[in-house]
């Protein structure tokens, strides 16, 4: 059986309680990826996104607010859209790959708004939304690539909270708590349980920086 039928295949065992999650990890590390286009592909997309962030943040047609924003929100939607096709019918791989990369332009999309409007940022809200973003969207797919960046936003958006507006957010810090520590209990992985535990570590030695 080839490693992405499996994929497929086994995860429907899952859902319908034929195997646990445990033992569907187990057969996938039996069938190692043999696909040598895999991560060129995923440094190709990478390279694109770049790129596609490059030319969103481009000094170009600065008179066309709202025309920048909308592409930047159709291909948000083509990048989500493209990436749940391959994560649910070829490559989950290719898929997560594609998602990221939506969650990326979006944060992308975020922030130029913010600029190109002057918006003041007194607080780390834009943070907030990124982290609880990243949460969805693991909560969708459930992929530890998605968990570990939505963590590192949130872990970044304290330290830029402490940085530029010395203080500390407790609303990131409830995010990390009961959202991501909800998955990590429940997920009882250990990778999880790691990130979650350095996160909180940072965002602790950041409290105490800021009281002090």
């Amino acid at each position: 059986m080839k490693r992405s039928t499996l994929q497929r295949e086994g995860q429907k065992w899952v859902d319908e309680n034929i195997i646990t999650e445990e033992q569907f990890e187990k057969l996938l590390a039996k069938y190692p990826s043999r696909d040598p286009y895999v991560l060129l592909l995923i440094f190709a997309i990478l390279l694109t996104g770049i790129g596609l962030l490059i030319f969103i943040f481009s000094d170009w047609a600065s008179e066309l607010r709202f025309f920048r924003l909308l592409i930047v929100g159709i291909t948000m939607a083509i990048l989500y859209g493209v990436g749940n096709y391959f994560y649910r019918t070829r490559s989950k791989t290719l898929g997560i790959s594609f998602i990221t990369l939506g969650y990326i332009v979006f944060g992308a999309g975020l922030f130029l708004g913010l600029n190109i409007y002057n918006v003041d940022v007194h607080t780390p809200w834009p943070y907030i939304v990124l982290s609880i973003v990243g949460l969805i969207l693991y909560f969708i797919f459930e992929h530890r690539f998605l968990f570990i960046i939505a963590i590192a936003v949130t872990t970044i958006g304290q330290i830029y909270s402490a940085i530029s507006h010395s203080m500390f957010c407790w609303i990131l810090l409830l995010i990390l708590l009961f959202g991501f520590g909800h998955f990590v209990y429940h997920r009882a992985k250990s990778l999880y349980t790691y990130a979650f535990g350095i996160s909180f570590l940072i965002q602790m030695a950041v409290l105490t920086s800021v009281e002090d």
